[in-house]
């Protein structure tokens, strides 16, 4: 009878240590693909932030950002003296 208790015993303690083994591993596992998912979002976001960075920077040099208006948005330079001023209050 002792012998059956203790082998009993025996494997219940060896399937309970292998399924808290097994559970581990896989959390384990789960933690560190959910780990590169966030670091490779996080290189995302810092590649998105350098090139948005660096169009600033070529939007703050004035040169560029006249050409700019004048090549995408089509504007072109007019001088001071072609503005008319209007008058409200003449009828």
């Amino acid at each position: 009878m002792k012998r059956s208790t203790f082998i009993t015993f025996f494997l219940a303690t060896h399937l309970a240590m292998a399924f808290t083994y097994i559970t581990l591993r896989t959390c384990i596992i789960r933690q560190s693909f959910i780990n590169q998912r966030s670091e490779k979002y996080f290189l995302e976001l810092n590649t998105k932030k350098e090139a948005l960075q660096r169009k600033l920077i070529i939007l703050g040099n004035d040169q560029e950002l006249l050409n700019y208006a004048r090549t995408k948005l089509g504007m072109i330079p007019f001088e001071i003296s072609k503005i008319k001023m209007i008058d409200l209050y003449e009828q």
